[in-house]
């Protein structure tokens, strides 16, 4: 359904997300209970989980912390304007922070490297949902005469080709990659943090 789960939800949540996700059955709106459900873990008292997202950014030195400020301010909006608005506002903002904070963990824009750190990922059950919500549907390769896969495409919002990209779902995927993003840690991470 194009969402990453998110990695610092509270442990009761979570377990209790984990369940609902493996006991419902399948159904035609499976989509729409998926939306639904994200939609109310993000959106309960005033879109804490958003905000929790961008705190723990912080704590993240290679980010650029005027992208948090940034941030922050997408979170005000969120906080004080219609869902609508404030996804159509803020959505274009989003992707671009996307963009330089993929710079600032990774040292470039480089798809391959992108791809290559999300291939050697620890966690199996993430790097799938992880390459296709990056790769092939954020970052699709786009041109004019070929249709896009989801209305989540980061050239079609950016460059004026889709207006209709204003859902409030497509915020909450924007916040999901950034704390994905935000957590992804290089190999020369890992290996300072294992050698003592």
């Amino acid at each position: 359904y194009n969402y990453l789960l998110p990695l610092t939800l509270p442990i009761s949540i979570y377990s209790d997300l984990l369940k609902y996700l493996n006991n419902t059955k399948e159904s035609n709106n499976r989509e729409k209970e998926i939306d639904t459900l994200l939609l109310k873990l993000f959106s309960h008292k005033k879109w804490e989980m958003a905000s929790d997202i961008v705190n723990n950014l912080h704590d993240n030195d290679k980010i650029n912390p005027k992208r948090i400020v940034i941030l922050e301010d997408c979170i005000k909006v969120l906080k004080h304007n219609s869902r609508k608005t404030a996804a159509n506002t803020i959505l274009p903002v989003l992707i671009a922070q996307i963009d330089g904070i993929w710079v600032d963990i990774l040292g470039s824009k480089d798809k391959e490297k992108l791809k290559n750190t999300i291939k050697n990922m620890k966690n199996d059950k993430y790097v799938n949902p992880a390459r296709e919500l990056l790769i092939d549907i954020l970052f699709q390769y786009t041109r004019t005469v070929i249709p896009v896969k989801s209305d989540f495409c980061r050239n079609k919002i950016l460059h004026g080709e889709e207006v209709e990209y204003g859902s409030i779902h497509n915020v909450i995927r924007a916040f999901l990659i950034i704390e994905f993003l935000g957590s992804i840690k290089t190999d020369d991470e890992v290996n300072e943090k294992t050698v003592v």
